[in-house]
C-alpha cells in the first residue's frame, strides 16, 4: 500500500511541478534562469511581501508543504532498514528536488532554485518526523 501511495505522490506531484496551468508552467524565455544563492529567493519574497501577497507565503509554505508526503511516505513504503534514517530521507528528498530543478530549468518550465530545494528538503524532514511519531503514536495505542 506504501509503494502506491508513493506513486501516486510522485505522479500527481510531478504533474503540478511541470504541466499545471495553475502554477503557470509555460516557458517564458530562452534563458537559462537559476539562483544559486541559499536563500537569495526566501530573503527577497520576504522583503517584498507586502508587494507580493499572498504569493510570498504560498511560494514558501507550498514548497515545504509539497514535499511533506515524500518524507512521510518514502519510508512507509518499504521494510528496508536504510529508508527509515532520518538522513537518507532529506537526502533522497533533496536529490530528488534537484532533478526537479534540473528538468524545470532545462526545460523553461520553471527556474532551477537552491532556496526551493532548501525548503523541500525541510518538507522532507517534517514528512519524516511525522511518520515517526505517527508510528510511535500506533505502537503505543496496541499496547494498550
Amino acid at each position: 500500500m506504501g509503494k502506491v501511495c508513493f506513486a501516486i505522490y510522485v505522479t500527481v506531484a510531478l504533474h503540478f511541478l511541470f504541466f499545471s496551468d495553475y502554477l503557470d508552467r509555460t516557458m517564458l524565455s530562452d534563458e537559462w534562469r537559476y539562483n544559486l544563492t541559499p536563500f537569495a529567493e526566501i530573503r527577497r519574497f520576504w522583503v517584498c511581501r507586502e508587494q507580493l501577497g499572498l504569493s510570498t507565503y504560498l511560494n514558501i509554505v507550498g514548497n515545504v508543504v509539497c514535499f511533506i508526503p515524500f518524507g512521510f511516505l518514502l519510508p512507509v513504503m518499504t521494510k528496508k532498514k536504510f529508508f527509515h534514517n532520518v538522513f537518507f530521507v532529506v537526502l533522497c528528498t533533496a536529490l530528488f528536488s534537484f532533478g526537479i530543478e534540473m528538468i524545470q530549468m532545462l526545460t523553461r518550465v520553471g527556474a532551477f532554485d537552491v532556496d526551493d530545494i532548501i525548503l523541500n528538503s525541510i518538507g522532507g524532514l517534517v514528512g519524516y518526523i511525522c511518520m515517526v511519531i505517527m508510528k510511535k503514536t500506533y505502537k503505543n495505542m496496541m499496547t494498550v
